[in-house]
């Protein structure tokens, strides 16, 4: 083939030298002369081997003007015998191709995966087509994905005592081959990371870039008669994975794929969608693909996506701030981002629950052990907790109307089976996200899968969404009453477990405050503690503990609360306390104004007062509370004032529901914040602007203050009035700490915390589909559980982990696994913008309509050079053989010429004489 095919038009020229030579036969005129007969006779002896040497001349002007073509035009020679006789490249077909799930994206029947599949078996049919040495590489970015958070993940996750897992955590299973059940003896036994004090231990970024065990689709296959139906075999059973991949480890992974060769050329195509998201900015791929343009590898770009199309995605489903316990109404948060360009209209959500048959849970087991008003004892009390607060069923059962109010009728969601009713967001603006609500209401103990779906839309993976919510059968709170009448206690707990008919789910455990120093506190949602005085530094020291690790703790203060005492609590902002006490005062009643005592901010415990419920706190009086040192004042984030009987606005997205919550993104869990309170601030105030109620962040867990009683020794609040119970109802929703699993995203790796006290340290995980993936062996951590670490997921779906008690039952775990919605962003990088982001970096871009294998690949040899070279040999010859065939003078008789052209009167006489005997001689004839 030829890089200039076009020139070779100019082949007829090598027909010039025998045109010349037959127009210079034309010249002569046949003269018979008689003194030439002797020297004809001569010549017809020597005829043969002259006319041999004139055609051999006349041969090799002729070859060496096609030779001049030749080289005008760039041959490369592709034979596989040639190449290799003149040391030719070997061209080898890298192709990276994009399985991540934004490639289900549809035009029409096809998807852009088969638009990528139909592109790559394209290539491989026309390089099968040519006569040259080729290899061909396959990797999808799942494969070096999953190798390479493998490999994070062994790094992330190995303790620094050396009892690390390996890297290839249960398993090693690559997501793209069958899964095969392993022991965890094996697991451990591959491709261990090194631990700290391992001789052998290696780099953080030698681990990362250690792909021997990376199996590509396709791995320098070699290009045969047989390599288009290969090819197609792998091609055919692919499908888009639900992996969120981007380039990045596709191309870190290509150096290491197969390490290139003298002879070899490189040329990388990168079959992708090119999101905007993965591709603006990303320095990365940008240094990556620099450092491969430089080591001479070609760079050709496709693009398997013509237009953007409008794609709804299930960002979040999570619990609401409620109490979790089976036969309570739950609220489920459920978040839909619209990535289109255009706003959505009438979404509707298809919300679904799944009844697994579950043994008896932990929670279960320890509900066993909770205290209720009727049975519950307060120790050294004197008497029993069967007294009647002054609050009563009337009041419990107007605050569950209250409750009824927040949602409206259209927002609750009744099972039918195990579809619920959908709800309709009305519109999503283009580019943001709108959060809407469902009910649920699980009958049984349990852990429970929730789904959220969307109707069909151009990408599939991103329109479902799963997580499991662990429902006790009761949500056991601790209420700590420093009075050993606990007067406060009973007014708390009548207002959280009415009993009756009334089923709130919260069951309240009444203890004196020793209990804090000598039992633990993890089995309790929320932790009260009332009109408590003094606290040993074991009980303080397990309270932050419990709220440090997510643990909710609501404080009422009393006539007991000791100022002073409460500064060990506070531990100049290093404790759990947030503020320091001065001393109680009474708020003067206003006769005049009658403006209400209580002030509340835009909070999700008091948001339920908006609209026609705002009155209920009106008629709170407030007579006593506890004042702040001025220090503590200073660093309180302030209420915003709205007043009791504000009409809060309706939240129209995520992030004015957030605010309405009281939430504040912005502050930092670090030690300077905590120790500074900038994490602490008002959610309700007195008419006087002095605070009453404080909200502090501590670790992951929260703690609010009360600044007067639970009872109503300080205020009327627990005096018939029905806000008290739903502010109870709410403070538990608030505090309690949620019992949803961690939502794990495909490509994070399994794993289940076995309690040793329950199961034997040994599990198994099974796939979505059924299929057992691997048997586990836990290992043992420091709290005494074992963790057991699994394979790396491949799919969303549910999984599930089968554990084995102590006995002969099984149970069966459920584990949800979603996509990593961030990849259902479909917005798409421009070419314009590509080659302004790349613009220091040569590469090819095409469309995948437009795509070719073109001829310029640069595979084989150019023969040019060697032509040349050739040439110029040719040329040397065709003088020599020139100067044999022609009549030459020797330098001598040249000499002797010259002299007798001299002394005959110079050239014009000697050209006289030659023109008056060949004059005679035409005479004699």
């Amino acid at each position: 083939m030829f890089l200039h095919p076009l020139l070779l038009w100019g082949l007829p020229l090598v027909l010039v030298p025998l045109l010349i030579h037959l127009i210079n036969l034309l010249r002569h005129r046949r003269i018979r002369w008689g003194a030439m007969e002797f020297l004809l006779a001569g010549f017809r002896r020597h005829r043969t081997w002259v006319r041999m040497k004139e055609i051999l001349l006349l041969l090799m002007r002729m070859l060496a003007v096609a030779m001049i073509i030749f080289i005008a035009a760039q041959p490369i020679l592709k034979s596989r015998p040639g190449g290799i006789l003149l040391g030719g490249n070997r061209i080898h077909h890298i192709v990276l191709l994009d399985d991540s799930f934004s490639m289900q994206d549809r035009q029409g029947n096809h998807s852009a995966f088969h638009t990528a599949k139909d592109v790559v078996l394209q290539l491989g049919q026309e390089a099968a087509k040519q006569n040259q040495m080729q290899n061909f590489t396959l990797l999808r970015f799942s494969q070096a994905r999953a190798k390479e958070q493998n490999v994070l993940n062994a790094l992330k996750d190995a303790p620094s005592d050396g009892t690390g897992v390996s890297a290839d955590t249960a398993g090693n299973t690559d997501p793209t081959s069958p899964a095969t059940e392993k022991t965890s003896a094996d697991m451990h036994s591959e491709n261990k990371i090194p631990s700290e004090n391992s001789e052998d231990k290696q780099t953080e970024d030698s681990q990362i870039t250690s792909f021997g065990k990376l199996t590509p689709d396709m791995l320098s296959e070699p290009v045969d008669n047989n390599f288009q139906q290969r090819l197609e075999g792998v091609l055919t059973p692919l499908t888009a994975s639900d992996f969120a991949d981007n380039p990045l480890s596709a191309l870190r992974a290509v150096e290491h794929l197969a390490p290139p060769t003298a002879d070899e050329k490189r040329i990388l195509y990168l079959v992708t969608d090119f999101r905007k998201h993965q591709w603006e900015q990303n320095q990365d791929i940008k240094t990556l693909l620099t450092e491969m343009e430089k080591s001479g590898i070609t760079l050709k770009f496709i693009d398997c996506v013509e237009t953007e199309h409008p794609n709804l995605a299930i960002t979040k489903l999570y619990p609401a701030e409620g109490t979790l316990a089976a036969g309570v109404p739950l609220v489920m948060h459920v978040e839909v981002t619209n990535f289109g360009t255009s706003a959505a209209k009438n979404v509707v959500i298809h919300p679904s629950t799944d009844f697994p048959a579950a043994a008896t849970t932990s929670d279960e087991r320890s509900s066993s052990d909770t205290r209720t008003p009727e049975n519950t004892s307060t120790g050294n009390s004197s008497g029993n907790t069967s007294e009647n607060p002054e609050n009563s069923d009337e009041n419990t059962k107007s605050a569950s109307s209250a409750a009824d109010s927040e949602n409206p009728s259209s927002k609750t969601s009744s099972r039918s089976g195990n579809n619920l009713i959908a709800v309709t967001i009305t519109e999503i603006p283009p580019g943001e996200t709108v959060r809407e609500q469902f009910i649920v209401r699980i009958p049984t103990a349990g852990k429970h899968i929730i789904h959220a779906k969307l109707d069909s839309d151009t990408i599939l993976a991103d329109n479902i969404r799963s997580c499991i919510v662990d429902f006790p059968s009761q949500e056991s709170v601790l209420i700590i009453d420093g009075d050993a009448q606990a007067k406060d206690a009973k007014t708390l707990m009548m207002a959280l477990a009415p009993g009756g008919n009334v089923n709130t789910g919260i069951a309240p455990r009444l203890e004196l405050p020793r209990f804090l120093s000598t039992n633990p506190l993890s089995n309790y949602s929320v932790i009260y503690l009332l009109n408590v005085g003094k606290l040993d530094r074991q009980a303080v020291t397990s309270l932050e503990e419990y709220i440090k690790n997510g643990g909710g703790v609501a404080m009422f203060l009393g006539p007991l609360t000791d100022p002073a005492a409460a500064l060990s609590w506070h531990r100049d902002g290093e404790g759990f306390f947030p503020v320091k006490l001065r001393q109680t005062v009474e708020l003067p009643v206003d006769y005049l104004q009658k403006i209400p005592d209580l002030r509340v901010s835009r909070h999700s415990i008091f948001r339920i007062f908006e609209g026609r419920d705002s009155g209920l706190l009106s008629t709170v009086n407030i007579q006593k509370y506890f004042q702040l040192e001025d220090e503590s004042l200073e660093r309180l984030i302030p209420q915003e004032d709205l007043g009791a009987a504000a009409i809060f606005p309706q939240e129209e997205n995520v992030a004015q529901e957030t605010e309405i919550q009281g939430e504040n993104p912005e502050i930092t869990e670090t030690a300077d914040t905590r120790r500074d309170y900038q994490d602490t601030q008002v959610i309700a105030s007195l008419r006087n602007n002095a605070p009453l109620v404080l909200e502090r962040r501590f670790g992951e867990g929260r703690i609010v203050i009360f600044l007067t009683t639970a009872s109503s020794e300080w205020n009327n609040w627990a005096r018939g009035n029905p806000s008290y119970v739903v502010t109870a109802l709410q403070l538990q929703a608030r505090l309690s700490s949620q019992k949803e699993t961690p939502p794990m995203t495909v490509g994070d790796a399994l794993q289940y915390s076995i309690n040793p006290e329950d199961y034997m340290p040994q599990l198994e995980f099974i796939s979505p589909t059924g299929e057992k993936l691997a048997v586990v062996q836990g290992i043992q951590q420091t709290s005494g559980e074992f963790l057991a670490p699994g394979p790396f997921t491949e799919m969303a779906g549910i999984y599930q982990a089968r554990l084995l008690p102590r006995g002969n039952q099984t149970d069966l775990v459920p584990l949800a696994v979603n996509v990593d919605w961030k990849e259902g962003n479909i917005h798409r990088i421009s070419g314009e913008e590509l080659a302004e982001f790349l613009k220091e970096i040569p590469y090819e871009y095409y469309r995948a309509t437009e795509f070719y294998l073109s001829d310029d690949t640069g595979s084989g040899i150019n023969i040019s050079d060697f032509l040349l070279y050739l040439l110029i040999i040719w040329l040397i010859l065709e003088m020599l053989l020139a100067a044999s065939t022609s009549y030459h003078i020797s330098p001598d008789n040249l000499h002797g010429g010259k002299d007798m052209l001299q002394k005959g009167g110079g050239i014009r006489a000697g050209k006289q004489n030659l023109k008056g005997r060949i004059g005679r001689a035409g005479g004699a004839k």
